[in-house]
This record gives structure tokens, sequence and C-alpha cells, in this order.
């Protein structure tokens, strides 16, 4: 039996965060009753401020183009949603596919529009009302989603979807190590993170940090700590083995996140399947 089309927007980029590997995993499991049509949204963090909105510009057009392609092959539609200022190129695409009269399923992995009223959902939900259906990380996404009255129809689906339990049993080492895991910026509680080893001031503690840094000023930071402080070493990004590696090797994670944005990181959900 043929397996029926359906067209996804995401971030296909080299970037690495949680969103994009929570798609990664639910287009594994849609591969198995779908052909994947995929479309990029998605812009490279290396990638200059000065070229951004030209490059979303291009995007969008590419979409368009590529929709136009492929509309008589496809009727529905999955849309990994953008934060903060992608949200408008987000919304001319999702418009597009409304006068197509595609079925559209947005996948939302955002508190900014949440925590703050934004005019742009608020559109997305006029134009949405029929035939969109809303896919939340949590309870709480979904109880502040539904403050956009016009949208009805939600499902909760969380990140630890992700992961799997690792049953083996911790036992503390002689020498505890403490990591620290993220993209990394001082919103995701890595100035708190030094301070606590500061607190420590103990020999029988060692810190693993892990993860890219999101700008110059915390990378300065981060390296200058970890020259006066030896028992903490930096790993860099880390990815498969050197991640599954780096849990095994923890006893405690550290992640005083106050990311105003925080929506449901799965740093948490990986180290409990390693009994951290």
């Amino acid at each position: 039996m043929k397996k029926k089309n359906i067209l996804v927007f995401s971030d296909f980029t080299s970037n690495r965060n949680g969103r994009n590997e929570v798609t990664e995993y639910v287009l594994k499991r849609f591969s198995k009753k779908f052909d994947l049509l995929k479309i990029n949204t998605g812009i490279s963090y290396d990638c200059s401020i000065y070229t951004l909105f030209f490059k979303k510009i291009l995007l969008i057009l590419n979409a368009f183009i590529k929709v136009y392609n492929l509309n008589k092959k496809v009727n529905s539609s999955y849309y990994v949603l953008s934060g903060g200022k992608g949200l408008l190129f987000d919304l001319l695409i999702i418009i597009y596919l409304k006068i197509l009269n595609k079925k559209i399923y947005i996948h939302h992995h955002s508190f900014s529009y949440l925590n703050n009223y934004s005019y742009l959902i608020y559109i997305l939900s006029v134009i949405g009302k029929n035939n969109v259906t809303h896919i939340v990380l949590c309870d709480i996404m979904k109880k502040k989603l539904k403050k956009y009255k016009f949208i009805k129809k939600i499902k909760v689906l969380s990140n630890i979807i992700l992961i799997n339990k690792i049953n083996s049993l911790k036992y503390l080492k002689k020498k505890i190590k403490i990591g620290f895991i993220s993209n990394i910026d001082f919103d995701k509680g890595i100035k708190e993170y030094f301070e606590i080893f500061n607190n420590l001031n103990n020999k029988n503690f060692e810190g693993l940090v892990a993860g890219p840094f999101l700008n110059h000023r915390v990378e300065k930071f981060v390296l200058k700590k970890i020259k006066i402080k030896k028992n903490i070493k930096y790993l860099g990004p880390i990815y498969d083995k050197r991640k599954k590696r780096f849990y095994r090797d923890l006893d405690v994670l550290l992640f005083p996140s106050h990311y105003k944005n925080e929506a449901e990181p799965l740093v948490i959900y990986e180290a409990q399947s390693y009994n951290i």
C-alpha cells in the first residue's frame, strides 16, 4: 500500500538543540506511515544578523514554491513553530497552507508567546480555527495556549517520549562529578554553576561543562573560570557517544536555568534516564 505524503516544516540545518532532537524523533515515527516531504525553515546559528532577514525571505519564497509544486500530492502538514521573531515568517507560510486548504499540525516548543500575549499567535488562532491541531509539551502550555480563544484542538505530547530508561545504578565515587550541559548562556545558569563550585570549596568535587557558547561574552567568562578552577573541565559541544559518556560519568547534574521562556529541557529527562 502506497504511503500518504505529509509536508514537514522545520529547522533542517545543522543546528543542535532540544527542539530539533524532538523533531528528529517525531519524524522517525512519521516515516513508518508517511512519505515525508521536508521544507527547511531554519537558519544556522553562525549566520550574521545582517543577512538573517534576507535569508528568511529566501526561505519563505522557497517554501511557497515547493508547496505550490507539491500541492496536489499533499493534504496534511506538520509545522514546528519558531519562537520570537521567527513567528512572523512561520505565520506567512501557515496562511498560505490555509489558503490551499491543508490540514495543519503545529508543534509548539516555546513559552515566549505564551508568557506574553502575542498578536501573531492571535492571528494564527483566527485563521487556524478549523483544520488546525496544536501540539504542546505539557498541561501548563495547553492552559496558556487556550487564552487565544479561537484555538480549539490541542494535544499534549511531552518531550519525555525521547527518553529510554537506562537501568544502571549510580554509586557515588570518591570524587563526585557535577555536570552542566546546555547551549551555554548566562540565562541558562552557567554563572550560578561556578558560584556553587566556589561555595563547595572541596577537593572531592569535579566539574564537567559541555555545550556550545551562544556568544563571545559567555565564552570569555567560562574559559577564564576554567583556568582558575583546575577541577572543572570544559568539553565543548558533545553529541551521540560523547554525550552518553558524559552522563555515565556524572553523579549530579546542575541546571539552574532562569531563561524566562524555558519549556521542557531535555537535559533533565536525559539525566534522569541515567539515574542522575
